[in-house]
């Protein structure tokens, strides 16, 4: 009872409120006189004035269809969702199928890390080869700096995920899911900017494009 408001108990089983007011369901009359009382904790009940009854919303509901006050609880219980009178064997069922949906969904995040760390230590790796310095006194590449820096870490990650692979999913996904977020992130970003081509690949794009663009504009 002190899970749904008195009000919303009224209009959900016919009975018009106004400003609190409502026509008894008890006796027979035009003109309202019963008071709903809605109050801060809950604790919400109900007096006609014209036949002084009273009660909660577990009575009025028993008045209104005229039942026990268990099996109107009981029904309450059963149209607002409240869960209340769910026995112990429903309660583990849905327990247990809570818990399961929640191993899937974290056996298919290990799945997931496991490409995501493992796409991004192999683009690393390229990057070494690819923009590793022809001389001492050549410029630093951008991607080979974050090679040298990131490879050590992607693979920690990844040699992490793989221990834990005999053990509790739950664990690795909580105590990985911020290092790997931020790897998808990284490998988002790279796809994006088709950092992940090598450099004669992006040089054959950025000809095919420049071939594109002076064909559409000799077109107009």
């Amino acid at each position: 009872k002190d899970n749904v408001r008195i009000t919303d108990v009224a209009e959900r089983y016919g009975i018009k409120v106004h400003n609190g007011m409502c026509c008894c369901p008890f006796h027979n009359e035009k003109n309202p006189s019963m008071k709903l009382y809605e109050k801060q904790d809950r604790n919400d009940n109900f007096y006609c004035f014209g036949c002084h009854k009273s009660g909660d919303a577990v009575g009025l509901t028993a008045g209104i269809f005229n039942i026990s006050q268990l099996e109107a609880a009981k029904k309450l219980d059963n149209d607002f969702g409240l869960g209340v009178f769910r026995n112990d064997s429903q309660k583990k069922s849905d327990d247990y199928e809570t818990s399961i949906k929640i191993r899937k969904q974290e056996e298919e995040w290990v799945n997931s890390a496991f490409k995501i760390t493992s796409e991004y230590i192999r683009i690393l790796g390229r990057w070494q080869e690819w923009y590793s310095p022809q001389s001492p006194e050549s410029q630093l590449n951008p991607l080979f700096a974050e090679s040298i820096m990131q490879k050590d870490y992607a693979e920690y990650i990844f040699d992490k995920l793989i221990q834990g692979l005999r053990g509790d999913n739950h664990k690795l996904y909580t105590d990985n899911k911020q290092a790997v977020m931020k790897i998808a992130q990284r490998l988002k970003e790279i796809y994006s900017d088709n950092l992940h081509k090598s450099p004669v690949q992006k040089e054959y794009i950025q000809k095919q494009n420049k071939k594109g663009m002076i064909k559409n504009h000799a077109g107009r």
